[in-house]
């Protein structure tokens, strides 16, 4: 569907109008979380309604690393829900798009910029929305992970 969408925009050929859009149009916020309140994690949750998510395929982790007077640190994260291909330039430029759309990202990111941006999928079953924890684990879990890599 977002595809039609897209493409008719296209025809129209309203590039300003496609810009906005599109970059409304290709993910769909779920969760941001502040890292920085460990072993507590401070999550904010976007609800959108059903048919809203089934326009998108799967669940997207990200974690946003800074350099930090104490070294480089993953100081929070996101969930969403995209279409967008893994490890692709589409991909990177949601990422950093999500620290805009969510005001308790804007906030933590207007003084420490990301030096490092991390991605990993969340598994789930087609058509089926995940709960909080089947979003929060997986990316707690990638956020251990990566904060490891990062203390080598």
């Amino acid at each position: 569907m977002t595809l039609a969408i897209n493409q008719s925009l296209k025809v129209a050929d309203d590039q300003t109008v496609i810009q906005y859009i599109s970059s409304s149009m290709d993910f769909l916020m779920c969760y941001a979380v502040d890292l920085t309140t460990q072993p507590n994690i401070d999550y904010q949750q976007y609800s959108h309604e059903d048919w809203k998510q089934n326009l998108f395929f799967h669940y997207l982790g990200v974690l946003y690393c800074c350099e930090t007077d104490e070294g480089k640190k993953i100081v929070s994260g996101a969930v969403v829900k995209t279409c967008v291909p893994h490890l692709s330039e589409l991909e990177n430029n949601i990422a950093m798009r999500i620290i805009e759309k969510s005001p308790k990202l804007k906030a933590m990111h207007a003084e420490l910029a990301p030096c490092q941006i991390f991605s990993t999928i969340i598994p789930s079953q087609p058509g089926r929305m995940l709960s909080l924890e089947e979003c929060l684990r997986p990316l707690h879990a990638f956020y251990l992970e990566k904060k490891a890599e990062l203390s080598v």
